[in-house]
C-alpha cells in the first residue's frame, strides 16, 4: 500500500493518536508481507483508541477495499475470514485471535466491486492471560489464499489505576524446536506459575491435570494428548501457594500422515469451572 495512504488511514481511525513511538523490530512475518505483490484489495487494520489500561477490552478494526478498477473474487478454505496476532516489545506472540474459535469447514468466496469496502470487527480479551502493561504491534491479514495483509498498527498498556494486588496465575508453554521433519514428535514444556500473592486452588473432576492440542492453519483440532489416554474419575483440589510453580511436559508422536505446513500448539491446566491456557506457540511441518 502507498505510505501516504496507509497514514491517512492510520490518522483517520486513530491508531497514530498516541506520540510514543515503538521499539519494535520487524518480525519475519512483517518483512514477508511487505515482499507480497501488491493486490487490488488493501488492508487497514486498527484499534478503537492508542492507549488502554491493564484489563480494558480492544476493539479491533480490519477494513478491507478493493481498490483497483476490476472486480476482486478471493477464495477461502473455511468459515474464517481475517486473523491477527500481537506481538510485545520483546516480539514474542501473546495473542491469535482464532486461536481460541473454531470455523466451519467449507470453501467460499468473497465478492468485491471496485470500491467496495468489507469491514470486520472483533476484540482482545484476557482469554489467553491477561495482557501486562507495555507496549504492543499488531499485525493483521485475511484468511484468502493469497493472505492479504495489512501494515502493523500499535497499541500501549498501561498499569491498571487500582492499586490493589491482582490475581495472576499464569501459564507458559514452550517446544523443543519450531520446524519439525513430517513423522517427527514435537516435546512440549509447560510451568503453571502463581503470582497472585495467595494461595491458589484448582478443582478437578478427574486425574487430568493438563492437556494440549495441534491445530491446523484453519484451527481444526488434528492431535490431543488427551485423546487416547483413560484417567480415574475422582474430585480433587490442587493448591499452589503464593509463588509456587508445577511442572510438566506432553510429547505429540508426531504423525507421517499431517500434511506440511504451519500449525499452532495450544496448552491448558484443565482446572474447574475454568482453566488457564497458555499462549500458542507455532511451529512448521515440512
Amino acid at each position: 500500500m502507498n505510505t501516504r495512504l496507509f497514514t491517512f488511514a492510520l490518522l483517520c481511525s486513530g491508531a497514530l493518536a498516541a506520540p510514543f513511538v515503538p521499539a519494535f523490530a520487524a518480525s519475519p512475518e512483517t518483512k514477508s508481507m511487505a515482499t507480497r505483490p501488491k493486490s487490488w484489495v488493501s488492508l487497514v487494520a486498527s484499534t478503537d483508541k492508542a492507549r488502554y489500561r491493564v484489563g480494558e477490552p480492544i476493539q479491533v478494526q480490519i477494513r478491507a477495499t478493493n481498490t483497483s478498477k476490476n472486480t476482486a473474487f478471493l477464495q477461502f478454505s473455511s468459515g474464517q475470514r481475517f486473523d491477527f496476532k500481537v506481538f510485545n516489545a520483546q516480539n514474542e506472540n501473546v495473542y491469535t485471535w482464532s486461536a481460541m474459535r473454531m470455523f466451519a469447514q467449507v470453501l467460499g468466496n468473497l465478492v468485491m466491486y471496485p470500491g467496495n469496502r468489507k469491514t470486520f470487527q472483533a476484540s482482545i480479551g484476557d482469554e489467553m492471560g491477561q495482557l501486562p502493561a507495555g507496549q504492543y504491534r499488531l499485525e493483521a491479514h485475511l484468511t484468502n489464499s493469497s493472505q492479504i495483509a495489512a501494515a502493523p498498527t500499535f497499541f500501549e498498556i498501561l498499569p491498571a489505576k487500582s492499586a490493589a494486588p491482582q490475581t495472576v496465575v499464569s501459564l507458559s508453554a514452550t517446544t523443543d524446536k519450531r520446524v519439525y521433519q513430517s513423522g517427527e514428535p514435537i516435546r512440549i514444556n509447560a510451568k503453571l506459575a502463581n503470582n497472585s500473592g495467595a494461595a491458589k486452588t484448582f478443582n478437578f473432576t478427574s486425574g487430568q491435570t493438563h492437556d494440549a492440542w495441534l491445530k491446523d492453519a484453519s484451527g481444526q483440532d488434528v492431535w490431543g494428548w488427551s485423546w487416547n489416554m483413560r484417567f480415574i474419575m475422582v474430585s480433587r483440589p490442587i493448591t499452589l501457594q503464593n509463588g509456587e510453580t508445577r511442572e510438566f511436559s506432553m510429547t505429540f508422536p508426531g504423525q507421517s500422515t499431517l500434511k506440511p505446513g504451519k500449525y499452532s500448539v495450544q496448552t491448558a491446566w484443565v482446572s474447574q469451572p475454568e482453566n488457564v491456557r497458555a499462549a500458542p506457540i507455532e511451529v512448521e511441518i515440512r
